[in-house]
């Protein structure tokens, strides 16, 4: 259990790392990596309200419905009898890590383009 804790640690250091080699590469203050903070959490939210598909499934003798959230990967998803019944919930963690990934490149590019146009 302490060495998967002492790895987690580790990998989220290297993420540290880069994170901050990156900031002071590209010159950004600390007011420009809260605004790409908060755009990666805008994505993310934009993605889970804006984006759902709807499936239906045939297990048993009745239908169920297979709600899908997430774009462009879906990440999580959601299975139910009806609209009131939910018996199943998957959050799809890979998806979930690539979709952030992306949110936080597309909200580090806005930020610095619109750094860089205002200088």
């Amino acid at each position: 259990m302490f060495q998967t804790l002492q790895g987690i640690g580790q990998v989220l250091w290297g993420f540290s790392r880069l994170f901050n080699a990156a900031i002071e590469r590209l010159s950004l203050t600390a007011r420009d990596t809260v605004f790409i903070v908060i755009l990666t959490y805008v994505f993310g939210f934009l993605s889970f309200i804006g984006y759902v598909r709807v499936g239906t499934s045939r297990l048993t003798t009745y239908d169920i419905l297979v709600f899908s959230y997430g774009f462009p990967l879906e990440w999580l998803q959601v299975k139910a009898t009806s609209l009131f019944y939910v018996y199943d919930v998957a959050i799809l963690w890979i998806s979930l890590a690539f979709d952030v990934i992306l949110y936080f490149l597309a909200s580090l590019a806005l930020v610095y383009g619109v750094v860089r146009w205002r200088r």
